[in-house]
């Protein structure tokens, strides 16, 4: 899952991001991000799977990561500092449809897959929805309530950077492929997985 690497560089973007969004006279100050959950336990696992299944749900749960491994950071940029508040608004709401279109399907694909065969398989899907189901969350929210404001409103572009700026933050210390790396079984089952070999490109 090496593309997943790049998940780190796109949440940087989005703290940098920030610097544009500020106003002049009232400087951006970080929201407060939210604790890294904790790997769940090895042997946590619950129901699992008939064993020898694990390459088929490795597969699938590769596959539900595609959208969030292939987010691209280039796409991640901050509106200009000469740009009006109502361009601000619009550019910041645009950022998180683009964080959200890539959050949004792996929160629900991940949700729907079944227990997993090994423990890891179960405690890897919990690490990574403890993580993303928050952010999925914090994003329809903001962008709701952007939205909802008028073009003019100085205040809620601020707002709306402020919790860019704590989602970013949130997304750039999660290492995705630590929790793949860190499960030999896992890594082991999803080698010759499609999906896995597609993220791996």
């Amino acid at each position: 899952m090496r593309r997943s690497l790049s998940l780190a560089g796109a949440g940087v973007a989005l703290a940098l991001a920030l610097t544009a969004c500020g106003s002049a006279d009232k400087p951006s100050t970080a929201a407060p991000s939210p604790s890294s959950p904790a790997p769940a336990p090895a042997g946590s696992s619950s129901a699992a799977a008939p064993a020898g299944n694990a390459g088929a749900w490795v597969n699938d749960f590769c596959g539900s990561l595609t959208e969030f491994a292939n987010l691209d950071a280039s796409k991640i940029s901050p509106p200009a500092q000469t740009a009006t508040v109502a361009e601000k608004k619009k550019a910041i709401s645009q950022l998180f449809e683009t964080l959200g279109g890539a959050i949004s399907p792996a929160v629900e694909k991940l949700t729907k897959l079944p227990a997993a065969p090994v423990a890891a398989g179960d405690a890897a899907k919990k690490t990574f929805l403890d993580t993303l189901k928050p952010v999925d969350d914090q994003i329809k929210a903001a962008k709701q309530k952007l939205d909802a404001a008028p073009d003019n409103d100085a205040q809620a572009v601020q707002a709306a950077a402020l919790a860019f700026q704590s989602i970013g933050t949130s997304l750039s210390t999660f290492d995705p492929e630590k929790q793949i790396k860190g499960a030999p079984e896992l890594e082991a089952a999803g080698k010759d997985q499609p999906n896995c070999k597609a993220l791996d490109k």
